[in-house]
């Protein structure tokens, strides 16, 4: 079994695609088979969104460009709802009320949270994502 890189070369080699660790933790044994520890990256702005932009997943007008670009990068995809995750249909269903302006600036609840406003993710790129939500 090979030595896993420390958190610097992570941080080193995530940096190259604009991204970022923005946590990371240790797992229980067994908790996912053949892993230790789990490194979250996010979009490093500014420069994060210009960059995906350009790349072969996002202009060749395939679906599911940033899961595509997440597995090459990245390699390997993470489920961010599970079992027991929030209630999607409750959201979904509240994206088109009149006002609303998740689908245009990113969810709304996310740009209230202190933490996630610190990210700098633009609007752009939050309507993206958006646009693939519901």
């Amino acid at each position: 079994m090979s030595t896993p890189p420390a958190l610097d070369e992570i941080a080193s080699r995530a940096g190259g695609h604009h991204l970022a660790p923005l946590g990371a933790l240790h797992l229980d044994k067994g908790e996912v088979p053949g892993y230790a520890s789990l490194v979250l990256l996010g979009p490093q702005e500014p420069g994060y969104w210009g960059h995906f932009t350009q790349t072969p997943e996002y202009r060749d007008g395939a679906r599911d460009p940033m899961n595509r670009w997440s597995a090459r990068v990245i390699g390997a995809l993470a489920d961010a709802l599970g079992p027991r995750g929030y209630d999607v249909p409750a959201c979904k269903a509240d994206l088109d009320r009149p006002g609303k302006d998740c689908r245009a600036r990113g969810c709304a609840v996310r740009r209230a949270c202190p933490i996630s406003q610190s990210h700098g993710r633009t609007e752009a790129q939050s309507a993206f994502h958006m646009g693939y939500f519901g």
